[in-house]
This record gives C-alpha cells, structure tokens and sequence, in this order.
C-alpha cells in the first residue's frame, strides 16, 4: 500500500490509488522487471495481517510505503522483498511480535535481504505499554529466547528480551489494536 509501480514486460502497474492495500501473487514476482518507489520517506513492512490493514486504513502516512510481511518469508516473496527494497536509499522498518518470532524474522529480513532495516514498535517503551495484554511464557520458551543474548546481532532487543525473561511475558502485534 503506497506510492510504487512495477513494471511488467506486458505493461506498468501503479499501485498508488489503492489507500486500502492490494496484493500480487507469489506467482507474477518473477515477472517484475522493475519497481519504481515515489514520494515516499519511509517503508515499513508489518508481519500481522491484522495490524497491516489497520494501518493502511488508519494509520499510514501519504509518504509511506507499508508492506505485509506475513511470517517467515517464502523464496517467492524473498525475491519480492529483494526487488523492492534492494536499490533504494529509503528508511525500511520491520514491525512485528515482541517475542522470539517476531526477533528472528526481523534478523532474517535485515541479514538476508534489507541490511539497513530498523525496528518499529518493537522497543522496551512498546514492549512495557502492551505488556498488560501481553502472552505469559514458560520457563522452556524463556530459556529459548534468552540464548538471543548471545548472539550480537540480536543487540538491537537486548533490553526488551531482558523485560520479557523478567515478566515471562511477550507481546503480539495484535495487542496494539487492543489498546488503541
């Protein structure tokens, strides 16, 4: 949902008019040749399907370009994300769960494809606002996402895996329209 076109061989498509969000199907991502991104200052790409169609209805600036992440991504929607993102100087965030999920699919997406991503809605100040609507975790789950702590790349969380082993509580996208 934003200001984008992709460029086809049999033609170009402009997606700018859709305010409410559309999609393209796994299957015509190899057939893009060319994004074209406009009058846009930021991209964010948001893993629940709930909060992204929230979002484009009701939050979602004329300048930003959102996209549905869905989970651990596809190859299809891999090369998608690639085709997007990867020859632009445009800020890209990542916003999802507050938990072990939500940490590994925005490592994945920053390693993998998008090496300036940065979080959103996913730091202590989110974490301890949502916290009451919040997931309680077993010791099990608290000890799989304490070994995050060892790794560097996960740095950018450190504070907020911290609260979440204290609370053994996490935090679903979902509890942000709850409190809304």
């Amino acid at each position: 949902c934003g200001n984008v076109k992709f460029n086809f061989l049999e033609g170009e498509i402009d997606f700018s008019p859709i305010v409410k969000g559309s999609c393209i199907s796994s299957e015509c991502v190899s057939d893009i040749c060319n994004v074209e991104i406009f009058n846009t200052d930021r991209i964010v790409f948001i893993e629940n399907k709930t909060n992204y169609s929230e979002y484009c209805l009701n939050s979602r600036s004329e300048r930003e370009l959102v996209v549905y992440h869905g989970g651990f991504y596809s190859p299809q929607r891999g090369e998608f994300f690639r085709k997007l993102c990867t020859k632009t100087d445009i800020p890209v965030y990542f916003w999802g769960d507050i938990d072990y999920g939500g940490f590994k699919m925005y490592m994945r997406l920053k390693n993998n494809i998008i090496n300036s991503l940065q979080p959103l809605n996913m730091d202590l100040i989110s974490y301890n606002r949502y916290k009451c609507n919040g997931l309680s975790k077993n010791n099990e789950y608290i000890v799989k996402l304490s070994i995050l702590k060892s790794d560097e790349d996960y740095y950018e969380f450190f504070d907020v895996i911290d609260a979440i082993i204290a609370e053994k509580t996490t935090v679903e996208q979902e509890a942000f329209l709850d409190k809304e």
